[in-house]
């Protein structure tokens, strides 16, 4: 595993949190199978369930962080490489910092306004003022939105999203995420293999 990840250039510690992502998705999947065919539907890890389950605000609020630094890093690093994570963070807190602030303040339709904004003028300012990544960062976030409606598009059908906490979001979301980060995956293989 070693190797490969240094194969791949991507920092340890963020390949390990892929790893173990990817490990629980299809254990909890595994688990949900085996409960329903056991006879055990009530303990399955299901919307209905998951809904039921007491949260307060600290769990809630964490929850929003995650998730608005998840859509960031998913969107950013379809343009920059993965090795850039770490000089990435700083601007991804500033992004949560405006995120958290434009929430508290304004509506929904500002915020995506802001989010636009804030990664057209990352990819520009990242990339040295190079006014292509503008275009990758718009086709990037393109990307991330029709994914992201594909993998909502299903669940909508069962799920009341007024009655959604942001713990709820955050896990109903973990397939589109994962979904994102294999592309990820197979954009950074697709580099290291043409440069190397």
């Amino acid at each position: 595993m070693k190797d490969f990840v240094k194969w791949l250039g991507v920092n340890e510690k963020v390949a390990k949190v892929v790893v173990w992502i990817a490990i629980i998705m299809i254990l909890l999947i595994i688990i949900n199978e085996a409960l329903d065919s056991m006879g055990f539907p009530y303990y399955k890890l299901t919307y209905e369930n998951l809904k039921a389950i007491p949260t307060n605000k600290i769990i809630d609020f964490a929850s929003k962080v995650l998730m608005s630094l998840l859509n960031f890093y998913s969107i950013v690093l379809l343009v920059f490489r993965v090795k850039d994570i770490k000089k990435i963070f700083k601007y991804a807190l500033l992004y949560l910092i405006l995120n958290i602030i434009i929430v508290n303040l304004t509506d929904y339709g500002i915020l995506q306004i802001f989010i636009v904004i804030y990664l057209m003028w990352f990819c520009y300012h990242y990339s040295s003022k190079n006014k292509k990544y503008i275009l990758y960062g718009i086709l990037s976030l393109a990307l991330n939105t029709v994914i992201q409606y594909i993998s909502y598009l299903y669940k909508l059908k069962f799920i009341d999203q007024t009655a959604l906490s942001s713990n709820l979001k955050l896990l109903i979301s973990f397939d589109y995420f994962i979904i994102i980060f294999v592309i990820i995956l197979i954009k950074e293989l697709i580099l290291r293999k043409r440069r190397g």
